[in-house]
């Protein structure tokens, strides 16, 4: 899963993001195996898969491009500057706009699939398990009521 994610990134990123990636999932398949209240959620594994690699990529790339998107805007809007120097690579306006558009289609799809930010918010491998486990609850929750808002007397 992470290898859509990691396509056209410099090698030393996603090398990172594999490694990353593979270490959790290792964790994952430990915890859904090893603890009777998440082993439910072995039959959402592809799902889990995907999180983890968004989760990954926000990390890595999302957050960074965040940071330094709006650190160019103050530097353009507040100088002369035509591009802002980060490490060898200089970020003009042209990828500033193109790393905005990229994160801006990001949020799009966590709200299309309605996944919501706080998935992104932890440390450990368990407590992503356990706002997976969290957000099906509510999933389901919510087609419950659905389903029994539709039913007629």
């Amino acid at each position: 899963m992470i290898e859509l994610f990691c396509k056209g990134m410099p090698k030393d990123l996603s090398n990172q993001m594999y490694n990353e990636y593979y270490s959790r999932l290792k964790e994952v398949k430990y915890i859904i195996q090893a603890r009777e209240l998440y082993v439910p959620l072995a039959e959402y594994y592809r799902t889990i898969e995907l999180i983890l690699a968004l989760y990954i990529f926000n990390k890595r790339v999302i957050v960074n491009f965040n940071a330094a998107t709006m650190f160019a805007t103050k530097i353009f809007r507040n100088s002369n500057a035509t591009a802002v120097r980060i490490g060898t690579y200089d970020l003009d306006e042209n990828e500033r706009r193109r790393m905005i558009a990229i994160t801006m289609q990001y949020k799009k799809i966590m709200r299309a699939y309605e996944i919501p930010k706080s998935i992104f918010e932890y440390i450990e491998t368990k407590d992503l398990l356990r706002e997976i486990r969290q957000m099906k609850i509510r999933q389901d929750k919510k087609e419950d009521k659905k389903n029994s808002d539709g039913e007629s007397i």
